[in-house]
């Protein structure tokens, strides 16, 4: 199972205890613990719970050395609790391609777009991510935009009993200009 991490790996014999000689194994840009917490989850020593604070790095190792289980529970883990943090849920799956937790965290994102696309994090986001959910936001502002316009008393009688519509129009026009 790690085979290819291993081949990249050198020895490096520790120079502290002659006597054990013991080799050690150096992993290139990866922290130890960062790979301590990849095998105490694989194999449970210790019980190493994936959260918001460690998601990410068991993403980027587990796809790294295709450690399908572990990107399986980190998955897993974002399909549970995207609504708490929408917009890093997105990003983590417009990286690792997860399509039902793309789709799902957008529409969260998209909810308060506004407020999402002034965090720093949200630059994070791949190009093609930012650019679809503009557009997508940007459409929605307009259909709102063009609903405005749309004159809903024209013709309306509330009652059957009227005569003046023109009173009527009046009248609720003003209702509508006095609830905006």
């Amino acid at each position: 199972m790690f085979y290819d991490m291993f081949t990249c790996a050198t020895p490096n014999y520790s120079t502290q205890n002659d006597s054990e000689n013991t080799p050690v194994v150096v992993l290139e840009g990866e922290s130890k613990k960062t790979f301590e917490n990849l095998l105490s989850y694989i194999y449970p020593n210790t019980f190493i719970l994936i959260d918001w604070d460690n998601i990410e790095e068991f993403l980027r190792f587990s796809e790294k050395y295709i450690v399908d289980s572990v990107l399986l529970s980190a998955k897993t883990f974002l399909e549970r609790e995207f609504r708490k943090n929408p917009l890093y849920s997105l990003i983590l799956a417009d990286r690792y391609h997860f399509k039902s937790l793309y789709k799902e965290s957008s529409k969260l994102v998209l909810d308060k777009f506004p407020e999402y696309k002034r965090k720093d994090i949200f630059s994070q986001l791949s190009l093609y991510s930012h650019t679809v959910l503009t557009k997508k936001y940007n459409a929605y502002t307009d259909s709102l935009a063009k609903l405005a316009n749309v004159d809903f008393t024209s013709g309306y009688l509330h009652c059957d009993d009227c005569n003046k519509q023109s009173d009527h129009d009046l009248k609720i026009n003003q209702e509508f200009i006095e609830r905006s």
